[in-house]
């Protein structure tokens, strides 16, 4: 059973590693930011929601911490397809990536200028075998 720590620490080397191989693909490599229409598509492709600063929602969704980052896009995953989307899409553009789970970095970790947000705490579970006497909890619970 790995502590949250190790869990963390595997995802991002796992996360770093295909965005280095670019073997996710879906889109070819660019280097300018992304229009309404890549960000239409990407909207499209996507299980969760997205939100652009255009949006109402955007003021609320930004926010992580007690820091005043306003980053480019705010996705809120609902399932792992969503995330591998959004480090695909941050790797075409060349958009800083923050993650945010339960959003208690006071330091502002889970957030970013200009970048994508990948929002994990919809992706809330816990699944509980009692045989096994193992329990599995996703990335999105919190305490409360």
């Amino acid at each position: 059973m790995k502590t949250r720590r190790e869990f963390v620490k595997d995802t991002a080397a796992c996360i770093a590693a295909v965005a280095l191989e670019g073997s996710i693909g879906a889109f070819a490599a660019s280097t300018s930011k992304p229009g309404a229409n890549a960000i239409r598509q990407f909207k499209n492709a996507f299980g969760g929601r997205v939100i652009v600063p255009a949006d109402a929602e955007y003021e609320i969704a930004r926010k992580a911490g007690g820091t005043d980052k306003h980053p480019a896009i705010v996705a809120q995953c609902s399932n792992e397809q969503d995330v591998l989307r959004c480090i695909d899409f941050a790797h075409q553009y060349e958009l800083e990536v923050a993650v945010r789970s339960g959003n208690h970095s006071f330091l502002g970790w889970g957030t970013c200028n200009e970048g994508i947000v990948v929002d994990l705490s919809k992706m809330k579970g816990i699944v509980v075998d009692p045989v096994k006497r193992t329990a599995v909890a996703s990335t999105g619970n919190t305490a409360e």
